[in-house]
């Protein structure tokens, strides 16, 4: 266990269930942080991926294993300064190194290695797309990952439903009572100041209209193109329940989180940011501008017609897109995904009625190539290499 600096009391208690890809580790986890606040503890959860994106990989850190760890730090502080008690992480760690645990001040770590046989890997692997030429390259770095006892317990998958998976882990960890141990919460560190100002733009809009799908895209072109750029989905790093009273769409836990993204991205060279989110009025969107002050934020958001919202909501229901954790969505009945496209489309009058945002940018009948062109458009810190032709 690590050591707390001084003044920040009792260590904060920080899970991170970790393992080769198709262990288990996001369904797992994702499960785990329902279970914990179900029984009453105040709990965070982040997928570490979510903690790296930034774009061409920073030299010297091949992976973005100490990029992660660093950002996870802030993350915890913010998310404890926010009354969790605890957090859930999900996600591989550096297959040599494992975590640098120096870089976790404060924090209480576990790290639990999922595993599973040989030959239930190998089927999840080709299940998941990887070329049978590479199965036997993928199961030795898995062995040599076990090997290494860079966990320091391991939990068998094998033939175990994700809600079993849940049992053994919480068999040798405990997670923290819910009620208060006397410790105040610790400030969160302050962001890393910039080197110059970081041009962000950050998409909103109506549940299902295409943020996340659309700011992918964005960021991609702005890699293609050789410029540095961060990644941040605001709601992937701002998972908390139970919400605070006085915090209830988390956005003030979402800012925090996205400045210190921001900072350290800066640090590493990136000048553009891209961020989805979903703040739903002028108050929400004044603490984004707070946390990133003195760096231009640029709110666009996305609109689409009753139609349009209900054909992506059926997709996203079928499983179409990313499968990220919290997707509500997915797995509904056709009659739940059709009111929760009636509420989509009321919400989009909502925030249009408000006029939300400095732009706004209707996607109907466009691809996702055509949307982003006409954001670099309306866009005025695009740079000038990625402006689509006239």
């Amino acid at each position: 266990m690590n050591a707390p600096p001084p003044g920040l009391g009792t260590p904060f208690p920080v899970l991170w269930l970790c393992g080769p890809p198709g262990v288990g580790k996001s369904t797992s986890g994702w499960l785990l942080y329902q279970r914990l606040a179900a029984a009453g503890t105040p709990v965070g959860f982040v997928d570490i991926d979510q903690l790296g994106m930034n774009f061409p990989e920073p030299p010297g850190d091949p992976g973005r294993y100490r990029l992660k760890t660093a950002n996870l730090a802030s993350l915890a502080a913010n998310h404890r300064a926010a009354g969790a008690r605890c957090l859930v992480v999900s996600g591989v760690v550096d297959p040599l190194a494992g975590v640098d645990r120096g870089q976790l001040p404060g924090i209480e770590l576990t790290l639990c290695g999922l595993t599973a046989p040989p030959e239930e890997l190998g089927r999840r692997y080709l299940g998941r797309g990887t070329l049978p030429e590479e199965l036997a390259r993928v199961l030795a770095e898995n062995e040599e990952f076990e090997r290494a006892g860079l966990v320091d317990r391991h939990v068998d998958t094998g033939g175990l439903p994700p809600a079993q998976v849940v049992e053994r882990v919480l068999a040798d960890w405990h997670p923290p009572a819910a009620a208060s141990d006397g410790q105040p919460a610790p400030n969160p560190p302050a962001p890393t100041p910039p080197d110059g100002p970081v041009a962000t733009l950050l998409l909103c809009g109506a549940r299902a209209v295409g943020t996340s799908t659309v700011g992918w895209e964005v960021a991609q072109r702005l890699q293609r193109a050789g410029i540095r750029t961060g990644f941040v989905d605001l709601g992937q790093v701002g998972f908390l329940r139970p919400a605070p009273v006085d915090d209830p769409g988390l956005h003030r836990l979402r800012s925090a989180n996205l400045a210190a993204l921001l900072g350290r991205y800066a640090t590493r060279g990136s000048r553009h940011l891209v961020a989805v989110g979903s703040p739903r009025t002028e108050d929400d969107l004044a603490q984004y501008r707070r946390a990133l002050a003195g760096n231009p934020l640029t709110v666009d958001r996305l609109t689409a017609g009753p139609e349009t919202l209900a054909d992506r909501v059926r997709r996203r229901g079928a499983g179409e897109g990313p499968q990220l954790p919290g997707d509500l969505l997915i797995g509904r009945s056709e009659e739940e995904l059709a009111a929760i496209a009636a509420e989509s489309a009321r919400e989009a009058r909502r925030l249009a009625d408000a006029a939300l945002g400095d732009l706004a940018l209707a996607t109907d009948d466009r691809s996702v190539e055509e949307i982003a062109d006409a954001l670099f458009r309306l866009w005025d810190h695009a740079p000038e290499t990625v402006m689509p032709a006239p």
